[in-house]
């Protein structure tokens, strides 16, 4: 056995497990827990994720503890539709989908047609809507921003709401999280990006994404904005981001845009018949309509 170990072994060796023939070295690959130690050195570290300082690092830490909350969330809308409802004026030409779990972002839970499950707010809340938001049955995610000094929600209110916090990134527009159960959420400028960060975790078949116009109008209204809009470069970056990342996550969720606008041609593109009524010029584009 000695002699052949001579000829031939495999042995841990430093950083490495190497492979030793006849007097002759070959790397294999790294021990697991090299990559491991890399890997967490990356995310503190690396390509604009964290930028190196105690503030990523006590991010990091915050969310590894507050975001595994999130993991009882994990696949429990598996084979499911979900509506994820911003603000753009095209909200008011949706019809509701049956049998889907709808998630409001920030204020469009005051739509009256349709009745929400989640809200999802990580911005403050304005005095317009703030007792509806507190009154309204569903629970409640709200998104803690560590650059916000102090935290914008008043403590007062989460006693109250008692919400599902997640932890989002120090740093705005770096990678997205591996899984968000143990990592901060991806901070890209907006409330509906990190609704659907972690609404990919429980897994559903499809995303539907209504009033995300990237366009000039907001809060459901705005005159003639679903015609003159602007493109919204950020917001549209950060789309961009959430596709390539449902891409590189192997996730099996589609994602629908529903009247589109700013987004057109981003995902898969559905129009509801109000909104084809409004706008019939659409329907020499051969366009799939929402049933």
């Amino acid at each position: 056995m000695k002699i052949l170990e001579q000829i031939f072994s495999v042995k841990n060796e430093n950083k490495h497990k190497c492979l030793r023939f006849f007097g002759l070295k070959f790397k294999l690959r790294k021990k697991k827990e090299i990559v491991l130690l890399e890997n967490i050195n990356n995310k503190l570290n690396n390509q604009g994720v964290f930028l190196p300082g105690i503030n990523n690092i006590e991010t990091s830490i915050r969310a590894a503890v507050i975001n595994s909350n999130l993991a009882k969330y994990r696949g429990i809308y598996e084979g499911r539709d979900i509506v994820i409802v911003g603000g753009g004026p095209t909200v008011k030409y949706f019809e509701t989908i049956q049998g889907a779990i709808n998630i409001s972002i920030n204020r469009a839970f005051l739509l009256d047609n349709i009745k929400f499950d989640y809200i999802f707010t990580q911005d403050h809340i304005q005095d317009d809507w703030l007792e509806p938001y507190l009154k309204y049955d569903c629970k409640k995610f709200v998104g803690i921003i560590p650059r916000e000094v102090p935290f914008k929600f008043d403590q007062w209110v989460i006693n109250r709401i008692k919400p599902e916090l997640y932890v989002m990134a120090y740093e705005p527009m770096g990678a997205m999280p591996w899984d968000v159960t143990m990592e901060p959420v991806a901070d890209l400028y907006g409330t509906a990006f990190s609704a659907v960060q972690i609404a990919l975790l429980t897994n559903p078949r499809r995303i539907y994404l209504v009033g995300m116009d990237c366009s000039k109008g907001h809060a459901f209204s705005s005159e003639d904005a679903v015609v003159n809009f602007d493109y919204g470069i950020h917001m549209k970056t950060s789309w961009a981001k959430i596709k390539e990342y449902v891409k590189q996550g192997k996730y099996k969720t589609e994602l629908i845009s529903v009247n589109p606008v700013g987004l057109k041609g981003m995902f898969k593109d559905i129009y509801t018949q109000k909104y084809l009524d409004e706008y019939p010029e659409l329907k020499k584009e051969d366009v799939e309509i929402l049933r």
